[in-house]
């Protein structure tokens, strides 16, 4: 049987890494999606099954050089397999230049989906972002 990484190997993973550090502040939560589990019209009832949950990780830690945020999202549709459908990650962080919280801010999204009929996955498409800001 060939072992692979599942999202919550990825989620926990992550977890471990910022728990290592002086965590600031956390937030865990489960949605239920009332939505996805009612078709709107015949054409979308294939991709409706049972009701949809998701879970989401949150991390934000503020310093004197900079802040640091990052979560993830795990879709737990109904796959063929029974696991999840969706993940999705953003890790971002600013780097204050001045004592006026100037800031150049660094950002990476990723993730994945698994198609409805359990056939395979395709990635959500990545983006890094780059840019400067200031705290009004």
């Amino acid at each position: 049987m060939k072992k692979r990484f599942t999202p919550f190997m990825v989620l926990f993973a992550l977890m471990a890494i910022f728990f290592v550090q002086e965590v600031k502040a956390q937030n865990v939560q489960l949605h239920y999606d009332f939505n996805r589990s009612r078709p709107l019209n015949s054409d979308q009832a294939q991709n409706y099954g049972a009701p949809v949950f998701t879970s989401t990780f949150e991390y934000f830690k503020a310093t004197e050089k900079g802040e640091s945020f990052m979560f993830a999202d795990v879709d737990y549709r109904n796959t063929k397999d029974g696991g999840a459908g969706l993940f999705y990650w953003e890790i971002s962080h600013k780097f204050y230049l001045n004592e006026n919280k100037l800031n150049l801010h660094v950002e990476y999204d990723d993730g994945f989906a698994t198609f409805a009929d359990g056939s395979g996955q395709f990635p959500i498409k990545r983006a890094a972002l780059l840019g400067l800001g200031t705290h009004l």
